[in-house]
């Protein structure tokens, strides 16, 4: 009878510790690795964004960076909180140093336990912008980020 009990351990624990990895490797982003963002960066088309996190309905989001060059613009955001799905916003926009408003063409979103992860792609952006301007405004809530494009290039 102790052989069965312990071995009835043994599988409840082999099978409780293998849901417990499966749970919480999609979580860490050591996994989490963007070929078009790595050669962007090795283009000199990366620009990281410096900028303090803002409140958007009750969720904090951030500006990771942003990639310029080839007629393309990709803001890559982020927004960390425990189980709250989904965190990210479902459109933005971005105001351009000629006040053009520009709207995305494609996005992207990764959520895990912790972080969400996002990306929206403008197509035919106008060439030697300095600066942009990221918003969004929704039902009374909005954000603004302001990044400029000459400065903060990263390797």
């Amino acid at each position: 009878m102790r052989k069965i009990l312990r071995r009835v351990e043994w599988v409840l624990l082999i099978v409780i510790g293998g849901f417990s990895l499966l749970f919480a490797l999609p979580s860490i982003d050591l996994f989490d690795h963007d070929a078009e963002l790595s050669e962007a960066k090795k283009k000199g088309f990366y620009y990281k964004v410096d900028a303090d996190k803002q409140t958007y309905f009750n969720k904090e989001i951030s500006i990771d960076g942003v990639v310029y060059g080839e007629g393309k613009l990709v803001v890559y955001l982020s927004s960390k909180r425990f189980f709250s799905v989904p965190q990210l916003p479902n459109t933005i926009q971005i105001k351009t140093d000629a006040d053009e408003v520009l709207q995305y063409q494609s996005s992207g979103a990764s959520m895990r336990l912790y972080r969400s992860k996002g990306q929206f792609t403008f197509i035919n952006v106008p060439p030697n912008l300095k600066s942009v301007t990221v918003f969004n405004e929704a039902y009374g809530e909005s954000f603004s980020f302001y990044i400029p494009l000459e400065e903060g290039k990263a390797d």
